[in-house]
């Protein structure tokens, strides 16, 4: 849920799967289980979610960072962990606090 100054409105978006940051990750847990047994060490993975990130969703933000030229940047609302809050209120919200009201 994103909080605008007169409304509230919600984002949704897809998740996205990077297939070459899966296919890395899988060598380099079969790269690792390798050593570990070339050096007798008997090693567990707890689970997949543990093996590393290759999923991403679209208004992450590492990945609106990557987008090309700027379009990150129009992206219409700051997240947070449980909430957001939209970039026209955050503007809004700068020279309220800057003169300490």
């Amino acid at each position: 849920r994103v909080v605008a100054l007169d409304h509230d409105y919600y984002c949704l978006s897809r998740r996205y799967r990077c297939y070459n940051c899966q296919a890395k990750m899988k060598e380099a847990r079969n790269s690792l289980e390798e050593q570990a047994a070339e050096c007798n060490i008997a090693i567990q993975f707890q689970d997949e979610v543990d093996e590393g990130q290759y999923t991403f969703m679209a208004w992450n933000r590492k990945t609106l960072e990557l987008y090309p030229q700027d379009i990150g940047l129009q992206f219409p609302a700051f997240l947070t962990h449980k909430s957001g809050v939209d970039r026209l209120l955050l503007d809004m919200m700068r020279p309220l606090f800057d003169k300490g009201l």
